[in-house]
């Protein structure tokens, strides 16, 4: 793994830990946390090691030569000091802008962002530290960290070697083993812009004065008449035309409207997912209170939005099959070659253009920014061509950079699978229908598999302290094509049957509505099982829920989908059905792709700690997705649907795209 690959694992893995690690304290029982925390002496360790103590082991330092990292940030600590002592302005604002020992310690608040744009202001360099608080062996690892603000030259390998130096000139931090967990010290230096971001600038801008002069024509046009040969190409790329088209409420021949509902909730779901993930990164001042939280039935908001990425699986499965056999039926030819391309090129542009604009935009300043850059930007610039590829899931997968687009790989991998299920179930149905249930079966093992043989969490989140089986779950579990196939196949199999569809009674539809029920309360149910206080690892009932939950709960939207086309159940399908969603649905691939930029920047740039709680969660939630939305309409407008229509320009003559072709890739 690479130094950079390294960090990143390390600062994702550090920040997971402010949600994982707590839970396992009951604290509606024993308060175990407050109870461990008093008992580490915290309170007290926390101030021999404050960036006051640990400036005055300056002269310590200074007193061993060969053990000086920088001879530089000594001088120049000494002369703070000394200008401290006669009240230099600058000196007392790098005093101040270091932390102090927070109040509510033994209610979580374990982290002092210390005063960033003040130590800035003065000309320091701001740095973070952790601290281990007590050698034993305990579930509670939550590392207390502090901020001080350090002369420029300094580093972090200066921040490791003073609060070394305080731990070992005193006995009682010795005797209890107090240890450095990490260090860190912000960049100072502006970034210069290299010849690749004047690169993307330059195209960026090429592009975006052509969609404007597309946009000029139609306006021409539609105020003085002027039509010229060739415009009505470049009207077609207009931002007027591409706007109203995605805001229109007239869907199209044979859409199945049903799955614009479906779509918009799922992808609300997940922005609210990811709300919380961001909310878990961030630093906060009750971390004891998820604890509690996490044991109640409000987590299950974000826990069972997880399902909502197989509800995505589905559609695009069900969609996929749905679009196949109306083809078939219509008698036109199977073009492997535009079958592929097609679909690549449709989702790939607005996928470069949101790396590009990830890269060359992001860029900002905060005591947690620089954990942000290394987790979305650093990694783009090695693992990109991953991303083209739709094999990042594979590649590199210590490095999590723009983590979400997981999702996008293991879809267009089943997408290239697809075909070799598709035929046999054109040619010879039964076969096919054999190889279909095989597969759904192997994927509902080698999940159970892999669960079992590791002793994996089927939600992947525990209670348990164990972060290396967290993150080791995620990448052999949770974004594999393999474990996450059994959704994706069952819209195939129910897209399959939708178009050989078969008069079912009453009685049966009355059935299916209440299987599809059960399917959706087992899951929300067992759920929640894991997240109960009194629960145990139980590796049987981890292995059944982490095989059959997936496709369970991927049956259920069948089942609405399917059930749709009888006119049954109205009051859910006139819902799933509503006009307004149909923009909405149009804009969830632009969503999904931008949603997760909004919160973490917000982490990011944070000056001070937040108070976890649900109100402030679900307000930040509401805005972020608005913004998205916004956002995504102008991003849809630029660059979803103008290689759309480009597309259909340059294959007009040779292939024209069906409403499901449409349906399939949004």
């Amino acid at each position: 793994m690479s130094c950079r690959g390294v960090q990143t694992c390390f600062s994702l893995s550090l920040s997971l830990q402010l949600f994982f690690l707590v839970v396992t304290a009951d604290s509606s029982k024993n308060n175990y946390g407050g109870e461990y925390l008093e008992n580490a002496f915290i309170e007290e360790n926390l101030r021999l090691l404050s960036p006051e103590s640990v400036l005055k082991s300056i002269e310590i330092v200074q007193s061993d030569v060969k053990d000086v990292v920088n001879f530089s940030c000594t001088k120049d600590l000494q002369v703070w000091k000394g200008q401290l002592e006669k009240r230099e302005s600058w000196a007392l604002k790098m005093r101040d802008a270091s932390s102090k020992i927070p109040a509510g310690l033994f209610h979580g608040n374990l982290v002092d962002l210390g005063m960033y744009d003040e130590c800035m202001e003065a000309g320091g360099r701001f740095c973070t530290y952790e601290i281990n608080p007590t050698r034993q062996k305990t579930a509670f690892l939550l590392a207390p960290m502090l901020s001080v603000c350090l002369p420029r030259s300094c580093t972090a390998d200066d921040v490791v070697q003073l609060v070394n130096r305080t731990i070992e000139a005193n006995e009682k931090l010795k005797s209890q083993g107090i240890t450095m967990v990490s260090t860190a010290c912000l960049t100072i230096d502006p970034k210069d812009s290299n010849a690749l971001v004047h690169f993307w600038y330059f195209v960026l801008s090429i592009y975006t004065g052509f969609i404007v002069i597309c946009t000029l024509c139609d306006l021409a046009n539609r105020c003085y008449g002027v039509e010229w040969k060739g415009w009505q190409t470049l009207e077609r790329l207009s931002m007027l035309k591409t706007g109203e088209n995605i805001l229109s409420t007239k869907p199209q021949d044979d859409d199945l409207t049903v799955i614009h509902g479906l779509r918009v909730i799922s992808t609300a779901w997940i922005v609210l997912v990811h709300e919380y993930m961001a909310q878990f990164y961030a630093v906060n001042l009750n971390v004891l209170d998820i604890a509690k939280w996490f044991s109640s039935w409000k987590s299950l908001f974000p826990l069972v939005g997880l399902y909502s990425v197989d509800t995505f699986f589905t559609i695009s499965g069900f969609l996929t099959a749905y679009a196949f056999f109306k083809q078939r039926q219509k008698n036109k030819k199977f073009k492997i070659l535009h079958y592929y391309s097609h679909r690549f090129i449709r989702l790939t542009l607005p996928v470069v253009v949101f790396l590009v604009c990830t890269y060359v935009f992001i860029n900002g300043s905060g005591a947690r920014y620089e954990w942000l850059r290394d987790i979305f930007v650093v990694g783009i610039q090695s693992k990109w061509w991953s991303f083209l590829l739709y094999i990042q899931n594979f590649v590199q997968k210590d490095d999590f950079c723009v983590l979400h687009l997981w999702s996008l790989a293991v879809d267009m991998q089943l997408f290239w699978l697809s075909p070799f299920i598709l035929f046999p179930l054109y040619k010879k149905p039964k076969i096919g229908l054999t190889i279909l249930g095989s597969l759904i079966v192997a994927s509902a093992t080698v999940t159970a598999a892999i669960v079992g043989y590791n002793q994996y969490s089927a939600i992947y989140f525990t209670r348990e302290l164990n972060m290396t089986h967290f993150l080791e779950s995620f990448k052999d579990v949770y974004i594999m094509p393999y474990t996450r196939a059994s959704a994706y196949l069952l819209g195939i199999l129910f897209g399959y049957k939708m178009t050989n569809k078969e008069k079912i009674s009453k009685e049966m539809l009355y059935f299916g509505w209440l299987l599809s029920f059960v399917a959706f309360t087992f899951c929300i149910i067992g759920t929640k099982s894991f997240t109960d206080e009194s629960y145990v690892y139980h590796p049987v009932w981890e292995i059944i829920f982490a095989a059959i939950a997936r496709p369970i709960w991927a049956s259920g939207v069948c089942w609405i989908i399917y059930a749709s086309s009888y006119d049954f159940a109205r009051p859910i399908v006139s819902f799933l059905s509503w006009k307004y969603f149909l923009p909405l649905s149009r804009m969830s691939y632009c969503v999904y792709l931008l949603h997760t930029v909004f919160p973490l920047w917000e982490v990011s740039v944070s000056r001070t700690p937040r108070y976890f709680h649900e109100y402030y969660i679900f307000h930040s939630y509401l805005s972020n997705l608005m913004i998205s939305i916004v956002i995504s309409f102008f991003y849809s407008v630029m660059f979803e649907v103008p290689i759309r229509v480009l597309e259909e320009i340059i294959f007009s003559k040779k292939n024209k795209c069906t409403a499901q072709d449409i349906n399939k890739i949004k």
